[in-house]
């Protein structure tokens, strides 16, 4: 069963349902490239049997819920982008296991949770890889038999992972919003009944490289990267979410351009020192600021 290349948009101020798709018996389920907006629940797929779920490519804008895959067998949620959701960002449920890859999931701050896998069966196994989840209360709500690598979780108030337990939860090389790490300030927090059971550590940060000297009125590429982690390692196989915007300052100089995305965890610009002096370049990225000193002569 494919449903594929559908766009609807509710009305404001009577919201409706998107999506909907129920199937009792196994096969497959494919849910792909269509647009919502301004839904009540946009996308809901569900089979009580051993269906394979695959949720893929989906827009979604200003929607109270984003992604409901509710199944026995296999779940994939990958590549999706949802903006504006008021409540939940996508709540995945399988027996079997579940990944949930690359996908963009942005709340209005306040909201509930961005990805909910905490009602996994606990003989399953669950992975969210590459996903940039921001503007919930919670970012991620987990269980046991999950792992969490290469995803953005900055700016969720107050909590960037919920974990519930049973068990230990593997949650390296995450980015929380800051060099120091989960808990610190600019850094989401981590919590839940089995909060200490998670393996937080090392986590990704931010780095600048800069020369150290520069004539005036020459130029050079200035590199911010989230490619190592706090334990001085690039973990491979490398995977932080593409698009991630990091903004750029510099003293003495201008820069072209003064914002740039993340392609493989870099993000370069372009510094042009227009003044003798020791010049301050910097890249800001949520709550992290890295700056370097550059000596124009």
């Amino acid at each position: 069963m494919a449903v594929t290349g559908n766009s609807i948009r509710a009305h404001p101020f009577v919201p409706g349902d998107g999506i909907r798709v129920f199937k009792r018996e196994g096969g497959t389920i494919a849910v792909s490239e269509n647009d919502l907006e301004l839904t009540r629940d946009a996308l809901y797929v569900s089979s009580e049997g051993n269906a394979e779920i695959a949720v893929r490519d989906n827009t979604v804008e200003d929607s109270s819920r984003g992604i409901d895959a509710l199944t026995a067998g296999r779940v994939v949620v990958e590549g999706n982008s949802l903006r504006g959701i008021s409540r939940s960002g996508v709540r995945a449920r399988s027996a079997d296991s579940t990944m949930v890859i690359a996908n963009e999931i942005l709340g209005r701050q306040g909201d509930d949770g961005g990805l909910d896998l905490s009602t996994s069966a606990p003989d399953g196994s669950s992975v969210a890889r590459s996903n940039t989840i921001s503007g919930f209360n919670f970012g991620v709500t987990t269980q046991s038999n999950t792992t969490l690598a290469f995803n953005s979780l900055a700016g969720n108030l107050p909590t960037a992972i919920s974990h519930q337990g049973p068990g230990a939860l593997a949650a390296e090389n995450n980015w929380f919003g800051c060099n120091a790490g989960p808990g610190a300030p600019g850094c989401d927090a981590i919590a839940g009944t089995a909060a200490a059971e998670v393996d937080a550590d090392p986590h990704l940060v931010l780095a600048l490289k800069a020369p150290s000297k520069l004539r005036k009125n020459r130029s050079a590429t200035l590199e911010a990267t989230v490619r190592t982690n706090s334990a001085g390692e690039t973990p491979q196989p490398f995977a932080f979410p593409d698009g991630t915007e990091i903004a750029f300052s510099a003293t003495k100089g201008t820069l072209t351009p003064g914002t740039s995305e993340t392609v493989g965890g870099l993000a370069q610009t372009t510094f042009k020192a227009t003044k003798v002096g020791r010049a301050k370049v910097s890249a800001t990225l949520d709550g992290e600021t890295v700056t370097k000193t550059v000596r124009v002569g």
